[in-house]
């Protein structure tokens, strides 16, 4: 019997997918996406070794209605802004006997899961994405860059051994479960990475400034890129330390198996997958400007930052350093989620900030009996 996966989205992660996990005798590919035109029913996926992956599509709609009811799994593959907009429109259509799941859970999506569908709901969320890539051709094949070693993958109310067999069987690479919802929400990648390196660089920026190029974003890294990323990583390891179930989340240094910020500079410089990737920025006639409409600010920020900003003002923990990002970052969005060193910017409700309610239940969804230490004060909450 066939897995039947509803794919959501139209970025990479959903390109890449659609031909990895569709090549797969098991598997039944679905697409649910604002451009089903722009889809064809031969989808291809190629590794840099010209290996081929290739899926007959099924289902390819932007109707919910058309996709969910013939659909097991629903893959969410897509910015953080985007998911709460598409759980609301599946929401009449999932039942229990369906699973959610996202490429990346940074963004939020156990919050928004459970403010949606309740506390008995069946998902799960990647850590990281699986795979580094990018569209080839829109809605006909994807160029996947990168395998990881390992998946690292949190849920709610999910089959612990079922669900580690079957993700490992459908992305054929070893699968390991985290303790909680928060190890895979409380991200030092992407929300961290891109705007520690973009504010190193353009740090200096004002409204129209024009910039001679574009820079390379890694091949380029430097030191003082890399001392700032380890530093907003400290600030979120403190984080994970004001809870009595374990958080654990692997620091930046530990992730790349170096040692110190200079080793990490040279690690980054040396990415494959890596190479080529260049900053944000648009042409204009004279240079260019910098692009605050790129996902690097309007994912990274209101649903990265803000989201570990959030529950940083919950537990107590100060973050002068991932303020200075979000105070910066939102000048170049023209936007405003932080003022004074706490969240209550005009624009906060266009984010992914975490309330105390839902904040409160997904503590009691990771274990009813969890304890918050707030340290600043040596109080203890219970949830």
């Amino acid at each position: 019997m066939k897995t039947r996966i509803a794919i959501i989205g139209g970025g990479s992660q959903a390109h890449i997918l659609a031909g990895f996990l569709g090549s797969q005798e098991n598997v039944s590919i679905n697409i649910l996406t604002r451009r089903p035109k722009d889809w064809g029913k031969i989808f291809t996926t190629f590794d840099l070794s010209d290996k081929q992956y290739t899926a007959e599509l099924g289902i390819i709609s932007d109707k919910p209605e058309d996709v969910i009811p013939q659909s097991d799994l629903i893959f969410f593959c897509l910015p953080g802004f985007a998911v709460k907009e598409q759980l609301i429109r599946i929401r009449p259509f999932v039942t229990n006997n369906h699973i959610l799941g996202s490429a990346f859970s940074g963004t939020g999506f156990f919050f928004d899961v459970l403010e949606l569908f309740g506390a008995d709901v069946r998902c799960f969320g990647f850590q990281r994405v699986p795979f580094t890539g990018r569209v080839k051709e829109y809605g006909k094949s994807a160029t996947l860059k990168g395998y990881k070693p390992f998946l690292a993958v949190a849920h709610l109310n999910c089959n612990e051994e079922y669900l580690a067999e079957q993700l490992s069987e459908l992305f054929k690479v070893e699968v390991r479960l985290l303790n909680n919802i928060l190890e895979a929400t409380l991200s030092n990648s992407n929300p961290i990475l891109h705007p520690s390196r973009l504010y190193v660089l353009y740090k200096d920026w004002y409204d129209q400034k024009l910039y001679d190029k574009e820079e390379l974003f890694y091949e380029n890294w430097d030191d003082e890129s890399s001392k700032l990323w380890i530093a907003c990583d400290g600030e979120l390891q403190a984080i994970t330390q004001t809870f009595e179930t374990p958080v654990n989340i692997e620091t930046v240094l530990s992730y790349y198996g170096c040692k110190d910020y200079r080793s990490l500079t040279t690690k980054l410089r040396s990415i494959k997958p890596f190479m080529g990737v260049k900053t944000p920025m648009i042409k204009v006639d004279n240079g260019f400007i910098l692009n605050g409409a790129y996902r690097y600010f309007t994912e990274d920020i209101p649903y990265g930052l803000v989201i570990i900003k959030s529950i940083a003002e919950q537990t107590g923990i100060e973050t002068p350093h991932i303020n200075q990002l979000i105070e910066w970052g939102q000048k170049v969005m023209h936007k405003e989620y932080i003022i004074n060193g706490k969240l209550t910017g005009k624009d906060i409700s266009l984010s992914g900030y975490v309330n105390a309610d839902v904040f409160q239940m997904a503590l009691c969804s990771v274990d009813k009996k969890l304890n918050l230490n707030r340290k600043k004060n040596d109080k203890r909450a219970t949830f």
